[in-house]
């Protein structure tokens, strides 16, 4: 099975749809596309897995706050790369399914559609930088964000400083 090293997520407005870039262990590109009914019924699954994974210590904040701390923290160590390119030709296709295995140190996404299945290996931290920058390609969509937790919208600064204090 093929396993994406590196990947680029964005927003394709003329299809709608959030397009998947990326880097094969073979130093091949491949891309994938990602309809929202089917990003709307993953982004559950993923996050709760993340509250289910993150041990809570015993702290006087509440898991939404802890969250999106954690949150805050992995889109923080994110640096920035310069996007996966594939040739103009490559049109790619669309994920009809995926399967998730949950592991200890990560999740694999097995992407499935009209292509051979392709893999992603995620472990926690990138899993949240990738679903923050999902995130944000769902509000340049301007699609419904009612799938993703609280944890995982913006805190402005005056919420920081009560959190803080």
């Amino acid at each position: 099975m093929n396993i994406l090293q590196r990947i680029t997520t964005d927003y394709v407005e003329k299809e709608d749809r959030i397009r998947l870039t990326g880097e094969l262990t073979n130093d091949n590109t491949l891309v994938l596309w990602f309809t929202r009914r089917l990003l709307d019924r993953v982004v559950p699954y993923l996050t709760q897995w993340l509250e289910q994974g993150s041990s809570q210590p015993v702290v006087l904040i509440d898991r939404d706050t802890l969250q999106s701390f954690a949150q805050q923290s992995a889109q923080a160590s994110l640096d920035a790369e310069a996007p996966v390119r594939v040739a103009p030709a490559e049109t790619g296709w669309l994920v009809e399914s995926l399967d998730v295995t949950r592991g200890d140190n990560g999740v694999q996404l097995t992407f499935k559609g009209d292509g051979e299945p392709v893999a992603l290996v995620l472990a926690p931290q990138h899993l949240r930088q990738w679903l923050g920058i999902l995130f944000t390609q769902y509000q340049r969509g301007e699609w419904p964000l009612e799938v993703w937790p609280a944890w995982m919208m913006p805190v402005d600064d005056e919420d920081k400083k009560r959190i803080m204090h």
